[in-house]
């Protein structure tokens, strides 16, 4: 990824895939509220996209996920090759102008796969490290809550007609739980979701 210079002011042609529900704090009310946030696909193809990626990456200081996400879109840019049908997805709060995204309000991102042209891989998900659902150590609330099933709700509506697979670690596997994977393998851990198995 050294190839790659991010640039301050971005501009990057996003693709607007759908919406969806997280929470935000109100201070004045002491409360979460439920906001839309939207779901852009980026294009891994156009500089200005890579750019835009490389720079959420470093700005969420070597998340795993983020940084395995933004090679990938390197590869996809200079190999020009996608085999495995990789599309790579960000949640936003930015409601306007996607064009020129502000990289503060991107919250998540997130890589699929298609490898048969049937069913889709989650590869990975990946949620902005301060907003990791973690209990707080200086006892503030967080701004944002769920955007991780925020992200994967838009990735289920998406792909609604097609099984959804992942491998997730030992540690995250209550959370696809939660939103309707079912455990299909143990060695390896392998997840399953579709339409009918999350009604």
């Amino acid at each position: 990824m050294n190839n790659i210079t991010p640039h301050n002011n971005i501009a990057f042609k996003a693709k607007y895939v759908n919406s969806s529900q997280i929470l935000k704090f109100n201070k004045e009310a002491g409360e979460y509220v439920k906001r839309n946030a939207m779901i852009l696909e980026f294009d891994p193809n156009n500089k200005k996209d890579l750019d835009a990626l490389v720079k959420v990456a470093e700005k969420w200081g070597g998340a795993k996920f983020g940084d395995d996400i933004a090679y990938t879109a390197n590869n996809l840019y200079f190999n020009k090759s996608n085999p495995s049908k990789e599309r790579i997805f960000m949640l936003t709060t930015q409601n306007t102008n996607y064009n020129t995204p502000d990289v503060k309000q991107i919250l998540g991102i997130a890589q699929t796969s298609c490898d048969d042209g049937y069913s889709i891989c989650v590869d990975y998900l990946q949620t902005k490290p301060n907003l990791i659902n973690r209990s707080s150590k200086n006892g503030k609330n967080k701004e944002y809550k769920h955007v991780g099933e925020g992200l994967l709700n838009s990735i289920k509506k998406t792909f609604s007609q097609k099984p959804i697979y992942l491998y997730p670690l030992p540690e995250v596997t209550a959370f696809y739980e939660r939103n309707g994977f079912k455990e299909i393998s143990r060695n390896p851990v392998k997840y399953k979701w579709t339409k009918e198995l999350s009604i």
